[in-house]
């Protein structure tokens, strides 16, 4: 499910969302941030590092939702397949396509969660890109996410996480 450049140069592939693995452990959200404006500022409108709530560290991937292709290939280009120099790690960068594609259904997934009740810099993030932001809402500004629409569903993530003991 490796992100094939030539397809999205070609039109072949137009998915936009995206998997970030081997993300070293100790980047925190506003690392992983900082990282992500650094190749492709104001062309995403989600994100969402994991997190393990008992170490407070990344468990070693993220989902972003780029907004076009351009974006997305400006942070292939600058991310994929390098290492992280930056934090002194050997671990290598790999994307690939998200399971789940587009805004509105990762709002979906995870407007009903029971990870939105975590602290909310561990929580998937909205963000204003150059699609939508204005005077009001400026480039690169968290956007609210969408309260839950779904009782049942909330309920049965709640009861979910509670036996396994993660989001």
């Amino acid at each position: 499910n490796h992100v094939c450049i030539d397809c999205i140069l070609e039109g072949r592939d137009t998915r936009t969302t995206v998997m970030l693995r081997n993300i070293p452990n100790r980047v925190d959200v506003e690392q992983f941030i900082d990282m992500l404006n650094e190749y492709a500022a104001g062309e995403y409108d989600f994100t969402y590092l994991r997190i393990d709530f008992h170490t407070n560290n990344n468990v070693g991937y993220a989902f972003i939702n780029f907004i076009s292709d351009a974006g997305l290939l400006s942070f292939l280009y600058g991310v994929d397949g390098r290492q992280w120099a930056r934090w002194n790690s050997n671990k290598v960068a790999r994307v690939s396509y998200a399971t789940i594609q587009g805004r509105d259904s990762l709002i979906q997934k995870f407007r009903n969660s029971s990870v939105m009740f975590e602290k909310e810099e561990f929580r998937p993030q909205l963000w204003y890109s150059r699609e939508n932001c204005d005077v009001s809402h400026p480039l690169g500004t968290k956007e609210a996410f969408p309260r839950c629409n779904n009782q049942g569903q909330l309920n049965r993530s709640i009861a979910n996480a509670a036996h396994q003991g993660k989001f």
